[in-house]
């Protein structure tokens, strides 16, 4: 399945737009996931679902049925129970998350999720994050283009291959705030893996979120392998035949414990009765036996602590309110804390200051590693214009999303007026800097006049980084500064 988009996910889509469509009163009403599909694309998957009807009913006569009651039968009974209940029980939970106070919004394997669509007065608060696998988003990329469905400016779209990268490093470099209260769902994806990558998972999420975050996740029971439930049997095959077995399952003993052991205390757990109770009791569906849905809640976490919220808090009111205009006394009321408190990580407001321009200047050094660009002149040489294309994105992208970076930005962007170590600063990031290590590069690179080039090339990066912050339509930026770097003259 790596070489293709996940058909398990598209086959929910494909449920929910079908429930939406054809009940009178929908579990989960989503108005957005059928223009995904074409209507020939639509149409072909019903066909699919009907031509192997006698998979899940083998005494069904296809000849003296009619066709949409048999697709219904099929649907309600064994393709929508699960997806729909657990996108209703997400819903729900998000919504209760963003009113006490969270953020941020992240979905891990997000498939073809449409939460961030679907018209809510609540959806536009928290900075949504979607991960998948890059195969499986830029298909759902495609689709929502292809239907002209906008995607708002609080959604950020991360390709990410859960096996191999950093879910930090990936959430952070696109603007995930870690001292940020977070609602992660991790909705259909436990069942495939392993116990060990399960368990990578979770441990990821507790070395760098905020305490007080919570996760939202399906899982299945230990009975679900040996179960003897015709519609069980048929969802295990199913996935084997999909090129996606199903791995995982635990009792909640043994959920509990794990969870435990990286910092997670489960705050609700619904057994398949407690669904069919709680979410599907006014429908046709059924919960699936053997599939609960969990939530549970990150704590005494020890990355997040006292001194990284001190330092992000204190950025952020740097940037807000000027450096002078900001005490301690300012920073610790903010963060409800003492004053004593905050002593015992920093000596004093200009300890804080010494430690953001050290955060910066190792954030600065990783992207450049990152990106293949040198930071010492002996190694410049080894640029060409497609690396450095890279990393001129790459850029741009750190300095308009990533929390950290904006905040910085916005302090000495603004301080520069007033504080002479601010206007150093700014030239150092933002403009002299960057504009003679641009020239240095393109000297290197053989580029005539590289002086009056680098001027060129990076002078609109600028401007567009300055103008990003209060764009209507930060993806215009975007595209004019894409065809800014793909369509500049490097000779």
């Amino acid at each position: 399945m790596e070489n293709k988009s996940s058909i398990t996910a598209l086959m929910s889509a494909f449920v929910r737009a079908y429930h939406n469509e054809t009940e009178e009163n929908p579990v989960f009403r989503d108005s957005i996931a059928k223009r995904l599909f074409t209507d020939e694309e639509y149409n072909q998957m019903k066909n699919y679902i009907i031509s192997g009807a006698d998979f899940f009913f083998p005494s069904l006569d296809k000849k003296s049925a009619e066709p949409e009651k048999i697709l219904k039968a099929v649907v309600n009974t064994q393709l929508a129970p699960t997806p729909v209940a657990r996108a209703e029980y997400c819903r729900k939970r998000l919504e209760t998350e963003i009113l006490t106070g969270a953020e941020q919004y992240v979905i891990l394997g997000a498939g073809y999720d449409t939460s961030a669509f679907i018209n809510s007065g609540l959806m536009h608060k928290p900075e949504i994050f979607e991960l998948d696998r890059p195969l499986t988003q830029q298909d759902k990329l495609k689709r929502l283009s292809r239907a002209e469905i906008k995607i708002p400016d609080n959604l950020h779209f991360i390709p990410c291959d859960f096996s191999v990268d950093s879910l930090k490093e990936k959430l952070i470099d696109n603007g995930f705030d870690v001292t940020k209260k977070t609602f992660f769902s991790w909705l259909g994806v436990s069942y495939y893996l392993t116990d060990d990558e399960i368990r990578k998972m979770f441990s990821e999420i507790s070395s760098f979120v905020s305490e007080g975050s919570t996760i939202v996740f399906d899982y299945a029971d230990s009975g679900l392998f040996s179960s003897e439930i015709k519609r069980v049997k048929n969802m295990l095959l199913m996935a084997n035949a999909g090129g996606e077995p199903m791995k995982f399952c635990c009792d909640e003993i043994y959920l509990a414990k794990l969870l435990e052991d990286y910092n997670f205390l489960i705050y609700e757990s619904l057994t398949p009765d407690e669904i069919d109770y709680q979410i599907l009791n006014d429908s046709d569906l059924t919960a699936f036996e053997n599939i609960h849905y969990a939530t549970a809640t990150i704590k005494n976490t020890g990355h997040i602590n006292t001194k990284e919220k001190i330092l992000q808090t204190s950025l952020r009111l740097f940037a807000r309110r000027g450096f002078d205009s900001v005490s301690v006394r300012d920073i610790a009321g903010e963060l409800g804390i003492t004053q004593s408190a905050l002593y015992k990580h920093y000596k004093n407001k200009q300890d804080i200051f010494n430690s953001i321009i050290q955060r910066m200047e190792q954030n600065d050094s990783d992207k450049s590693k990152k990106c293949g660009v040198p930071e010492n002149k002996e190694h410049y040489s080894e640029i060409n214009p497609e690396s450095f294309k890279k990393f001129s994105l790459e850029m741009f992208r750190y300095w308009t999303q990533d929390s950290f970076a904006v905040s910085f930005r916005r302090m000495i962007t603004v301080e520069q007026y007033r504080n002479s170590e601010m206007s150093k600063l700014y030239s150092q990031y933002l403009s002299a800097e960057p504009l003679k290590y641009t020239a240095d590069l393109f000297r290197e690179m053989n580029i005539s006049d590289p002086e009056s080039k680098a001027l060129e090339f990076y002078s609109p990066i600028l401007m567009l980084i300055n103008m990003y912050d209060s764009a209507d339509d930060k993806s215009e930026i975007y595209r004019i500064l894409k065809n800014h770097i793909e369509n500049f003259n490097f000779e």
